[in-house]
């Protein structure tokens, strides 16, 4: 009988020692892995931007176009029959937040003109932040008294509040670079956020 009670409690100790090793490595791990990010540098318009690698990035701007979209997407599954009855998975996305980067020009263009801004700073460089009527962020970086380099904030009805900080963090990230001699931009092509 004595026996018996050494033995359970000689293995639920291990299990327990078991449990801790495994959480300790678990979080050792976690601890220990980089948040990997992405720089995107914009050669037309002369900035660069870095943004974290599980959000997705389309590059529509380029002379004479719109914009740069940063986004998060929360991806969803659902399982719907096929013709024969057979569950297929079907992927669904819901848009969590986006941010667009673009090119402004207040002499072609001012997509802020209407609403009024403040200066504040984000990651060392000082930028111009305002709300729009809608309630969107923006942000303008100025390059000169008419030109430079704005960003939107979009948010959704399901961001959190962590997305909008990930998103602002990305804005901060915004550098303008010197103006390369070779720049293929078009100083005359309306580039505006929309």
């Amino acid at each position: 009988m004595k026996n018996n009670r050494v033995t359970i409690i000689i293995v639920v100790l291990a299990l327990i020692v078991a449990v801790a090793i495994v959480i300790y490595a678990r979080s050792g791990k976690n601890a220990a892995e980089p948040i990997v990010s992405r720089t995107y540098v914009e050669e037309d318009y002369d900035f660069q931007v870095t943004y974290p690698s599980d959000w997705n990035m389309s590059d529509e701007l380029s002379p004479g176009s719109c914009c740069l979209f940063i986004a998060s997407w929360n991806k969803k599954s659902t399982f719907e029959p096929n013709a024969s009855g057979t569950p297929v998975e079907k992927i669904t996305a819901t848009e969590n937040i986006k941010v667009q980067i673009g090119n402004y020009d207040k002499k072609i263009n001012d997509p802020f003109k209407a609403a009024s801004t403040t200066k504040i700073v984000l990651g060392g460089t000082e930028f111009y932040k305002g709300i729009a009527r809608d309630g969107m962020e923006f942000y303008l970086l100025s390059r000169s008294e008419t030109k430079g380099v704005g960003a939107a904030i979009f948010a959704y009805i399901e961001t959190t509040e962590d997305y909008k900080k990930t998103a602002r963090n990305i804005v901060a990230t915004i550098k303008l670079l010197p103006v390369a001699a070779t720049s293929t931009r078009d100083s005359s092509a309306p580039s505006t956020l929309k």
